[in-house]
């Protein structure tokens, strides 16, 4: 409905008339691909995510809603770099709920999101907060209670490769600079839907 409005009312509010951003239908239309590629793909998902695969009638609308988080966190993070708490935390006690529900590898899952978190809090700390946020050790927590111990280390692996490849990319097109920050809750958030939907073609069955 928001996409139908907005192209109905050629791009401007209803009432004053002022032009609306591209941004607001773009994300509308993002996310819209998104929940379309979750239902599609909600096999492969269960699949390459057992807690997924576990869930039974709940694991789509759980999907969506980490989905939907994750997605958010992308866009917040890219535009102003920080990763809101709020969603974070949201996703860590929908997925904490669903690991009880399931009942099993809660231990394991837990350890899991410990561990990411604990993998990126020492470069935090190595690096007093320039080479990584607090926001993305707790977004670590939170994707390593969804992923376990070995899809979250591919996971991870896959953030950093892509996030110094663009990083490249940027510094040679001129569009960053060493020593310049870059939001990395991006290349998390890309890297978690590769793994979720793609985690196959990373030897994760």
């Amino acid at each position: 409905m928001p996409l139908v409005s907005y192209i109905v009312l050629g791009a401007r509010c209803k009432r004053c008339r002022r032009k609306i951003s591209s941004r607001y239908p773009l994300i509308e239309f993002s996310t819209l691909i998104l929940f379309i590629l979750a239902a599609v793909f909600i096999d492969k998902a269960a699949v390459n995510v057992p807690l997924v695969g576990s869930l039974g009638l709940i694991a789509l609308p759980f999907l969506l809603l980490v989905l939907l988080l994750f997605w958010g966190i992308f866009i917040v993070d890219l535009e102003r770099q920080i990763i809101p708490d709020e969603m974070v935390f949201i996703g860590m006690a929908a997925t904490l709920s669903a690991l009880l529900f399931v009942g099993e590898n809660f231990y394991i899952s837990l350890l899991s999101g410990l561990a990411a978190g604990l993998f990126l809090l020492i470069i935090n700390l190595a690096t007093r907060g320039r080479g990584m946020g607090m926001g993305d050790v707790k977004l670590a927590v939170f994707a390593g209670l969804i992923l376990g111990p070995q899809k979250a280390s591919v996971w991870l692996f896959l953030a950093f490769l892509t996030g110094a490849i663009i990083g490249l990319i940027l510094i040679v097109i001129g569009r960053a600079r060493f020593g310049k920050k870059i939001a990395f809750g991006p290349f998390l958030v890309i890297s978690f839907f590769a793994v979720v939907f793609y985690g196959e073609y990373f030897w994760l069955k």
